[in-house]
């Protein structure tokens, strides 16, 4: 199979600037035991789901739904590139869930990633618009038939993660098989795929053992002195199940009676965990019982961790003699330095620990989170200090990660870890309480940031925060750029911050916030020079130079600098997408003052393609004035291009989202003017009497633009000889022999 060349190490660096490493091991199907039953019908079940759109090998814990796909892996090399990504519960991220598959897909189709991996940073918010049909394009790119297995999808799956998946099974390459491995059924359109014949189907009844294999199994695991009778017993006893026959296995070797011991085991799930708890742990020293016990809080294991976490020595040996006893611990890379317990083995001794235990719990977490940190790992790091219920560490790395991670598209990342923060203590925190409001406000949901800054703005005021800042300025820099309610509140917030900036760096986005509070209450000559002075001190914060430039091209239009606008907005969205730089809350300003530009400028179908962007990302939150902004521009595109039902649709949208805003400074009166000029009656006379159509007002309006009528042509989607007939009919109703003789006579008439 096919391996993503990575460095040597645990981890490796995606191509995402900015985003975490991927680690390594995720990318590798588990080594194969040793005591291999083969399964030679599963395996041809899952080759003959190449021509179905999915192959779904659904069972809980325990049935060997890895093992047997790590076969297949395998022995299906000869016929097919695997791609192999092990899921986990960060993984319902859909930036990194996505991340992961295109990695692993772009070492057997070298076109995967091209184009589509820089499209998933800079936006994440459109998977299935941009960035999955440019995968699929990548994808076709090529010959020879393609395997991506997702192992523990359960895991991962996250509504945004289903809802793309089933987009991209549903338009998938013919070439690429898709497999997903999970303990219950995923949220796919399963019945239909299964109706259309498209879904090929393992379950746990085909993977029990049968009596042929339960007896290949124990004599593999040396066991030869079981009856054709016991053997039956131990499989209607199991019911076949993998993973309990294997317990069977390590427990008969310490039965006196083993008759007895046939007799009375059971498969039942709570019996199998009691017997995993008790059973198996009395068959082992004290030492190594204290070990499992130990590392059970561990996802995955390796010899300085396990070190570190159960205060022993030695611990790569350890892990070494553990997994060649069959131990329910299985190696998960190829060096043999990482490993992972049996999922069912892992719960019963995480249960017996927190029941024999509990007080460790918390410590051997914070010694797992101390480790990965030193190790780099900061997402594990922080996992685990969630975990360990630490708020001071768990506030201190989810505030460390905060910016790269909103910045590289993980912002649900920083969702969940936030979620999990939900004792008294961290919700109460107030810095993390700022962090909530980052999350929401990047969410375009401002009334929630506005609820969480609340939060803050209980703890003292001149409390020093990770960043370096006072928390009360903080706050109010958050309050000037997520205008909760208030315009005027805001703008209140952003002095405040003004004056208490600690640095040139703080005092730019402290003007940012300013600059744009002043432009939403009508003072443009205060936002222009308050957001000049931003942009000179700001440097390279991609967020604030995208808020202060978009606020800024806005001033410009309004001033009739359309030009001037375009530069400065799309200076700034340039850079953000030449770093990846995910389009977020803040990010999406600077499109919305280049949506804005371009419309005065004539260049409609750009125009309403970036403000298109802007308003669906706004309008996966809350009611929020860039949500009303953006509906505003993009209804003023419409109306420019002539198209007067799409321009009224934005308006109305535009308006009802006011209408939930308490003070929204001037935009309703924004809004007030657009619909005016909506509501014009569509007579457009001229000077002889003729009227104008409207596709000849918008050519005009293009030509007031400056565009010349090449471009005219491209932006309405016409030929050059059908727009050089509008405007020559144009100057002809008008008495106009030139552009600008024509343009001032439609300005004298009402009709520009």
């Amino acid at each position: 199979m096919a391996s993503i060349r990575i460095e040597p190490g645990s981890r490796a660096r995606s191509r995402i600037s900015g985003s975490a490493p991927l680690i390594r091991s995720k990318f590798q199907p588990p080594a194969l035991p040793r005591d291999l039953v083969s399964r030679t019908h599963l395996l041809g079940e899952l080759t003959s789901g190449r021509s179905r759109a999915l192959t779904l090998v659904c069972a809980p814990a325990g049935y060997g739904k890895t093992t047997l796909l790590s076969q297949w892996v395998e022995v299906g090399t000869n016929t097919a590139g695997f791609a192999w990504v092990t899921l986990d519960i960060g993984d319902g991220d859909p930036t990194r869930f996505w991340t992961y598959l295109i990695s692993a897909l772009s070492e057997i189709a070298p076109c995967a990633g091209r184009q589509s991996l820089p499209a998933l940073n800079r936006r994440p918010g459109r998977l299935t618009a941009d960035v999955l049909p440019l995968l699929m394009k990548e994808l076709e790119d090529g010959t020879g038939n393609l395997v991506l297995v997702l192992e523990d999808y359960h895991l991962a799956e996250s509504q945004l993660v289903a809802e793309s998946m089933a987009f991209f099974i549903e338009h998938q390459p013919a070439r690429l098989q898709v497999v997903l491995s999970a303990r219950s059924d995923p949220q796919l359109p399963l019945g239909r795929l299964r109706a259309n014949g498209q879904l090929a189907e393992i379950r746990a009844d085909q993977l029990r053992f049968g009596a042929t294999e339960v007896a290949d199994f124990f004599h593999l695991a040396g066991i030869y002195d079981l009856s054709l009778a016991e053997l039956d017993k131990l499989k209607v006893r199991t019911g076949g199940w993998p993973a309990v026959l294997r317990l069977a296995s390590i427990l008969l070797g310490s039965q006196g009676d083993r008759r007895q011991f046939v007799q009375s085991f059971t498969g039942r799930t709570r019996q199998v965990a009691e017997y995993l708890a008790t059973d198996v742990l009395q068959t082992l020293s004290p030492a190594i019982r204290a070990f499992l016990l130990r590392t059970s809080v561990l996802q995955r294991l390796c010899g300085p961790l396990c070190d570190t976490v159960a205060g022993t020595k030695g611990s790569a040996a350890t892990l070494r003699e553990l997994s060649c006893a069959n131990l329910f611990i299985n190696p998960v890379d190829v060096g043999g330095r990482w490993y992972r317990y049996h999922q069912l083995f892992s719960e019963a001794l995480r249960l017996e620990l927190e029941v024999t235990e509990p007080h460790l719990v918390p410590e051997l977490h914070t010694r797992a989170s101390s480790w990965f940190e030193q190790e780099g790992d900061l997402e594990s790091a922080t996992d685990h200090a969630i975990a360990a219920r630490n708020t001071g560490l768990s506030t201190r790395l989810v505030l460390r990660q905060l910016q790269p991670l909103v910045g590289s598209g993980h912002l649900a990342t920083i969702e969940r870890w936030l979620a999990g923060l939900s004792w008294p203590e961290a919700l109460q925190d107030p810095e993390l309480a700022t962090a909530r409001a980052v999350a929401a406000g990047q969410r375009s949901r401002p009334d929630e940031a506005g609820r969480w800054l609340d939060v803050a703005a209980r703890g003292p005021r001149d409390l020093r925060t990770s960043a370096g800042v006072s928390l009360g300025y903080g706050v109010d820099l958050l309050r000037s750029f997520f205008v909760a309610h208030s315009v005027s509140s805001a703008h209140e917030a952003a002095l405040r911050a003004l004056e208490e900036a600690p640095a040139p760096i703080w005092r730019g986005a402290a003007l940012a916030g300013l600059g744009q509070c002043r432009y939403l209450l009508g003072d443009r000559d205060g936002a222009a020079e308050a957001l000049r002075e931003a942009l000179t001190l700001l440097r390279d914060d991609l967020p604030m130079l995208s808020l202060a430039s978009g606020y800024l091209a806005l001033v410009e239009c309004d001033r009739g600098k359309p030009q001037h606008a375009e530069r400065i907005a799309r200076r700034i969205v340039d850079l953000v997408e030449a770093r990846e730089f995910a389009l977020s809350g803040i990010t999406a300003v600077s499109q919305t003052g280049l949506g804005a530009a371009l419309t005065a400028r004539g260049h409609l179908a750009e125009a309403e393609d970036r403000l298109g962007i802007v308003v669906g990302l706004h309008r996966a939150g809350s009611p929020s004035l860039w949500l009303a902004h953006a509906l505003l521009l993009l209804a003023d595109c419409r109306h420019t291009a002539g198209d007067t039902p799409g321009a009224r649709e934005a308006l109305d949208l535009a308006t009802a989202t006011l209408d939930r805003i308490p003070d929204p400074g001037i935009l309703p009166a924004l809004a007030t003017a657009l619909g005016e000029r909506l509501d014009v009656p569509a007579r457009r006379p001229a000077t002889f009497g003729q009227e104008l159509s409207e596709r000849e007002v918008t050519v005009l309006r293009l030509l007031e633009a400056g565009l010349s009528q090449r471009e005219i042509a491209a932006e309405l989607y016409v030929s050059y000889n059908t727009v050089k007939t509008h405007v020559r009919k144009t100057y002809t109703k008008l008495g106009a022999a030139t552009r600008a003789q024509a343009v001032r006579q439609a300005k004298d008439l009402g009709v520009l």
